[in-house]
C-alpha cells in the first residue's frame, strides 16, 4: 500500500507523551483502548477496531469523527480475551482494506 507517514507509540510512551502525542494526530487507528477515549477527547478522526467487546457500549463517546470496523459475528461480542470458539474471527476476518476504507471515507 506504499504508507510511510504512521508511527507506532506502543509501549514507548509515558501516558503524558502519549496524550500529548494523540493531540496532535490527524487521525488515529486503534483498537478498543483507552488511548481511543484520549483521541474522542480531542475530537481526532478515528477508525476503532472492535473484535470481542461491546462496541455500542466501549466505542467513542462525543466524538462524531470516527468510524468503529467489527464483523458483526454470531458470536460478537463474546467479551472474553481467549476466543470461547477457539477461531478469533472477530479480529482475524478484519482486514487491512476494511481499514483503508474508513481511512478514504474520513
Amino acid at each position: 500500500m506504499g504508507i510511510k507517514n504512521f508511527e507506532n507509540l506502543a509501549g514507548t510512551t509515558t501516558i503524558t507523551e502519549l496524550i500529548n502525542s494523540i493531540a496532535k494526530l490527524d487521525l488515529f487507528i486503534t483498537g478498543d483502548s483507552g488511548p481511543m477515549h484520549i483521541a474522542a477527547c480531542f475530537k481526532i478522526p478515528t477508525i476503532a477496531i472492535f473484535g470481542p467487546t461491546k462496541d455500542d457500549e466501549t466505542s467513542q463517546w462525543m466524538n462524531l469523527k470516527n468510524i468503529n470496523i467489527k464483523k458483526n459475528l454470531a458470536c460478537q461480542p463474546c467479551m472474553k480475551r481467549k476466543c470461547p470458539l477457539g477461531h478469533h474471527d472477530c479480529m482475524k476476518l478484519i482486514k487491512s482494506s476494511d481499514v483503508l476504507s474508513a481511512v478514504k471515507s474520513i
